[in-house]
């Protein structure tokens, strides 16, 4: 079954006093409250800086179990190496995206303006992204939760796979 999920691009903004967040609530609260209203949010945060364990801690405190980070990815993978160079760039912000645990959503590789299409760089990222162990692991997940709720088994899930590589193939002339 899909899942929509309703949230916004960060919850640290002192603006949304007193429309969204109450005069008495604190900076230091605004994600208690915002989880509060909100299942999800995307975290601007991670594209500057990686999270420590104490950040991703006071994250999943002041959450609910359910809540669900989309975290951006780090400026360095998409701004500086430009998705050049993921064997390097992915396998620590990986890591520290993995302290957010079940609650880890999407992670959203927002590339610049001025990044030309390049799909052979995109397909080395992939790649580098799906050989992380905690990537594959999420991946097979989701794919047999789908198959499930779709009572289909892994020999329809990897005949659809097949068949979209096939078709990307044909699409790039391979």
């Amino acid at each position: 079954m899909a899942r929509a999920f309703v949230g916004t691009s960060g919850w640290a903004y002192a603006s949304w006093k007193p429309k969204f967040y109450p005069p008495e609530v604190k900076t230091a609260g605004f994600l208690r409250h915002y989880a509060t209203r909100l299942p999800t949010t995307e975290v601007n945060y991670t594209f500057r800086h990686l999270p420590t364990e104490k950040t991703a801690a006071a994250w999943l405190e002041a959450t609910p179990p359910g809540f669900v980070f989309a975290l951006k990815a780090s400026e360095r993978i998409t701004h500086v190496k430009r998705l050049r160079e993921p064997a390097e760039t992915l396998p620590l912000f990986l890591e520290r995206a993995a302290l957010i645990g079940e609650r880890l959503g999407p992670i959203l590789f927002q590339t610049p303006p001025t990044l030309k299409r390049d799909d052979d760089r995109l397909a080395a990222a992939l790649r580098a992204a799906w050989a992380d162990e905690r990537v594959h692991r999420r991946l097979a997940s989701h794919a047999m939760e789908r198959a499930r709720a779709a009572r289909r088994t892994w020999a329809d899930v990897a005949a659809d796979t097949r068949r979209i590589y096939a078709e990307v193939g044909a699409r790039r002339g391979a």
